[in-house]
């Protein structure tokens, strides 16, 4: 067998060097939370429409930038949630 014929049917569109790179993404903002989550409030809400604005809108419908999606996850969605493992 070839390495096409044994890879997974769905790597998300992405080399594994690009998976790699947003696993570590994910993994540092982890370990941030862990060490400096307390830091910040235990609840933090933005206007409602300023936050509908910075999602973007409706999900895609096609693929697109996935360090830009975890980036706006991160920075937007889970920023302005309630964080129920504050201390």
């Amino acid at each position: 067998m070839t390495a096409e014929e044994i890879r997974p049917a769905d790597t998300l569109g992405l080399e594994p060097e690009a998976m790699r790179r947003l696993g570590y993404l994910v993994v540092d903002r982890v370990v941030e939370h862990l060490v400096h989550g307390h830091e910040g409030p235990a609840i933090r809400a933005g206007d409602p429409a300023e936050l509908a604005a910075a999602l973007g809108g409706p999900a895609p419908r096609g693929p697109g930038d996935p360090e830009a999606a975890l980036a706006t996850l991160l920075e937007v969605a889970v920023a302005n949630m309630q964080h129920g493992d504050h201390p």
